[in-house]
């Protein structure tokens, strides 16, 4: 196998196009190679006609379809009972979990997210685990956790006397912490290959261009999810930066996005 670069890459997909090996018509959204690779699995069936180029619209009608078609499992050890609307999130989390997929939870202030992401980490049974969320609300985590699902292990990564290593993660399922710890220690944080990394109030990366949109770019997950109310607050770029984070490359590049939605509507 190879390893590339973001630059890397970038240079070898412009050589597949430009070879013939794949294609993109601005007029079609065409899913990039990259995208190809990594849901392929979606794709290569009998029932789903194949292409050289696909469009994300049938991309995602396939990926619906495939959602739809799992059982909901509510985690046993969970201490509360989800709402309608919250199990369907629930659905979704974990099917984007199952098939290593990066999601939004976008629902309302107080609707139970924290609570919805509670029994995602449950349901994955495993670790490690990463809260990344302002630092007034690891209070809220941890007492949601103790309430909601007692059986998570979980420490704190905060304050002067902060210490993690490998052997610390062997006995904890989930590591809290805030923004501002991560990025003062995002080399150290992003040595750990995490299970799942949830950004709370993830409008704080609404801005590619932050030091702290850059630390959080730099960690290796097999799953992301960015809770927030407000997805977007000034203009669609903030989405596509939060969408950038959790599924590198599915709303293309940032200047693509920028001319060909973020310009037009703004």
């Amino acid at each position: 196998w190879f390893a590339f670069d973001q630059e890397g890459f970038d240079n070898l997909e412009q050589a597949l196009e430009e070879g013939g090996v794949i294609s993109r018509e601005a007029s079609k959204n065409i899913v990039s190679y990259r995208q190809y690779l990594k849901f392929k699995k979606f794709l290569i069936k009998p029932e789903i006609p194949f292409s050289d180029s696909f469009s994300q619209d049938d991309f995602l009608s396939h990926l619906k379809k495939e959602s739809e078609q799992i059982n909901l499992n509510i985690p046993d050890n969970i201490e509360f009972k989800p709402y309608p609307y919250q199990e369907q999130a629930l659905k979704w989390l974990q099917f984007c979990y199952k098939n290593e997929l990066g999601c939004i939870l976008a629902d309302d202030m107080g609707l139970g997210k924290t609570k919805t992401v509670i029994a995602l980490l449950a349901y994955a049974a495993k670790g490690p685990n990463i809260v990344i969320c302002p630092s007034t609300l690891l209070a809220n985590w941890a007492r949601e956790l103790r309430t909601s699902c007692p059986s998570i292990r979980f420490s704190k990564y905060h304050g002067p006397d902060r210490v993690i290593t490998k052997s610390t993660l062997t006995d904890t399922d989930l590591i809290l912490t805030s923004y501002g710890t991560f990025k003062n220690d995002s080399t150290l944080l992003s040595e750990f290959p995490w299970n799942i990394v949830v950004l709370d109030e993830a409008q704080k990366i609404k801005n590619p261009d932050t030091e702290l949109r850059n630390a959080v770019s730099q960690i290796h997950f097999r799953s992301a999810v960015a809770v927030t109310g407000t997805p977007f607050e000034n203009q669609p770029g903030d989405l596509w930066s939060l969408m950038d984070f959790i599924e590198p490359g599915f709303l293309g590049s940032r200047d693509t996005f920028e001319r060909e939605l973020n310009g037009p509507i703004q």
